[in-house]
């Protein structure tokens, strides 16, 4: 992904969420919906970050922990930041 490896890696983490429910026919309940949510908001904050030259604050490991809690264990994990402060 022409060097954006750490943003690749996060959005990979959901890509991995969305096609295990898909395969599970889980349908999409309200953790998994605030989740994907909060992840979307994050993804656009990030983009801008990009597109301003001062992402490198980023890092997939929240998102890759926060899609990982609701792929593994079907939960939502409220404590994880999806973005930096």
């Amino acid at each position: 992904m022409v060097g954006l490896d750490e943003f690749g890696e996060a959005a990979w983490s959901f890509e991995q969420l969305l096609n295990a429910r898909l395969a599970d026919q889980l349908p999409a309940n309200n953790d998994l919906i605030v989740l994907v949510s909060s992840a979307m908001e994050a993804f656009g904050r990030w983009i801008e970050g990009i597109a301003a030259g001062n992402a490198k604050h980023w890092s997939a490991q929240d998102f890759r922990d926060s899609s990982d809690a609701m792929r593994l264990h079907q939960r939502w994990c409220p404590c994880v930041r999806l973005a930096p402060v």
